[in-house]
């Protein structure tokens, strides 16, 4: 629950140089490439989804169930640079997240534990008179 803030602000200030598939990238060709905003978008969605699943809100499920596959929409609306063309240069990468977002989707939605967790029962707040 901590890791993914961190991550966020070191995202988004600007120091040192980053590792990306094993390619030393300063600071303004991450956010050039389109990387740096699909890694910030990939750990605010942790960030909300952590956050939020503790506190029992329901509807950020949705964060963990777009966390796979929302950086590689993040690089298809970006244009064409060295971390897109990676990103995307086959399907495979964009499939098997979008598998993943679809499993997350079953464990969160539709596992009896789950539901229990989102939707506690809670007992009666009356207590009857004898």
């Amino acid at each position: 629950m901590i890791a993914a803030p961190l991550l966020a602000l070191l995202l988004v200030v600007p120091i040192g140089s980053w590792n990306v598939n094993e390619r030393d990238v300063p600071y303004q060709d991450l956010w050039a490439s389109g990387a740096g905003s699909a890694f910030l978008a990939f750990t605010l969605l942790g960030s909300v989804g952590s956050w939020e699943m503790a506190a029992r809100s329901p509807a950020t499920r949705w964060a963990f169930v777009l966390m796979p596959s929302l950086p590689f929409l993040v690089a298809a609306l970006h244009p064409a640079s060295w971390f897109t063309r990676e990103a995307l240069s086959t399907a495979a990468s964009p499939l098997s997240a979008l598998a993943i977002s679809a499993a997350i989707y079953v464990c969160l939605f539709h596992l009896p534990s789950m539901r229990r967790y989102f939707h506690p029962v809670r007992p009666a707040s009356g207590i009857a008179q004898a």
